[in-house]
């Protein structure tokens, strides 16, 4: 899965350094559990080198040609890169302003095409925003526990190719880490529940103050859900598709010009 992925979108080029840097943290400080898993985590990333070599080979194979005629990939990336080649030229402007716009688009800014969102509008409203951070702050105090510190590493290295590239904030250069950024406020919610019902079985709260405790996560994460869905369901289904900007960018011009020609079988040249 490792190895196809990097056929498919050039984001994935960061996976296998996600699995190396998280195989490196387990070997320096969780000795044990490295040595568990490292034969089957050597054999993946073995089989994740044969199956791209084929497209590593391919793309190094005249891709600096390529890319200085504009040709490919390879050259699109060349030509994404302006917060890189900025920093190369001593200004390191561009390249904060993309970090800054892209850490807000969960909650402040968002991505600025019209492609994939309404231009500009944040992934979540106040109450996802504010459970995201939460659980990346989770993650932050916890980083010692394996788990919490794969999903900080895969938060940021999720977040490099939107740092480094233009426009920022973007949904699709961001696309690995898509999954995580739903997992993280459940991963909030669901480690406050624990707490919150051991402190009640530790104290042995009794009647409203229990039932209040016990059932207060379940309410916010029903909140979460409703809240998020009420606004993704008006936005992507109803303010989006109405845009001017979509119907260009997803060439409706070219079913409004074929409705024209159907309409007038005269025009045969």
């Amino acid at each position: 899965s490792l190895g196809a992925s990097l056929y498919i979108y050039p984001a994935a080029r960061l996976l296998p350094g996600l699995l190396v840097v998280f195989g490196g943290y387990l070997a320096l400080f969780h000795k044990k559990r490295f040595q568990d898993v490292r034969a089957g985590y050597g054999l993946a990333l073995v089989i994740t080198v044969l199956t791209a070599a084929p497209l590593a080979l391919a793309s190094a194979q005249g891709s600096s040609a390529a890319a200085a005629q504009g040709i490919g990939a390879d050259a699109r990336l060349v030509e994404l890169a302006r917060p890189i080649r900025a920093l190369r030229e001593g200004d390191p402007g561009p390249l904060f302003e993309n970090v800054w716009t892209t850490l807000g688009m969960f909650h402040a800014t968002g991505d600025p095409e019209w492609l994939y969102n309404i231009s500009g509008r944040p992934l979540f409203n106040l109450i996802g925003a504010v459970l995201l951070w939460a659980g990346v702050a989770l993650c932050v105090v916890r980083l010692r526990e394996p788990r919490h510190f794969f999903v900080l590493l895969w938060f940021g290295f999720g977040l490099l190719p939107t740092f480094l590239s233009i426009p920022p904030a973007s949904l699709s250069h961001s696309i690995m880490i898509q999954p995580l950024v739903y997992l993280l406020p459940l991963l909030f919610l669901v480690q406050l529940r624990t707490a919150l019902l051991d402190r009640v079985k530790r104290e042995k709260w009794r009647n409203v103050v229990s039932l209040g405790v016990r059932y207060a996560v379940p309410g916010l994460t029903l909140l979460f859900v409703l809240s998020t869905a009420v606004r993704d369901v008006r936005d992507y289904f109803f303010r989006w598709p109405q845009a001017d900007m979509v119907g260009f960018l997803y060439r409706a011009d070219y079913r409004q010009a074929a409705q024209y020609l159907d309409r007038r079988p005269e025009v045969v040249d």
